[in-house]
């Protein structure tokens, strides 16, 4: 069997772009931005129950870090003025629906 020339040039040029070429279908992970993660963390449920100026020592602290929003806070357990401090790293989306698992930051209870 005979390959032909124009052919086995196009097959060649293929592969070799198939080779060099980064893959289409990579998700490509963009950095949010300080306010994109502080948005997100105001619409979360534990916004309502965590750094709260008038019970808790650290008010939340939003911030980017690795490529992820980052929540640092005090909130509050079930205990009567116990409170624990956090750091919670995640996606916009995991901060928006983080909870507040009595005093511990979680993507649910």
């Amino acid at each position: 069997m005979r390959i032909k020339p124009k052919k086995a040039a196009f097959a060649i040029f293929a592969l070799v772009g198939i080779a060099i070429s980064p893959p289409l279908l990579a998700e490509q992970q963009t950095e949010p931005t300080a306010e994109e993660c502080k948005q997100a963390w105001d619409k979360s449920s534990a916004s309502r129950s965590c750094g709260l100026a008038q019970v808790h020592d650290l008010l939340a602290e939003v911030s980017v870090e690795n490529r992820q929003c980052k929540v640092y806070v005090d909130c509050s357990s079930t205990v009567w003025l116990e409170h624990r401090r956090n750091t919670f790293f995640g996606s916009v989306e995991e901060v928006e629906g983080v909870e507040n698992c009595n005093g511990y930051l979680k993507p649910s209870c």
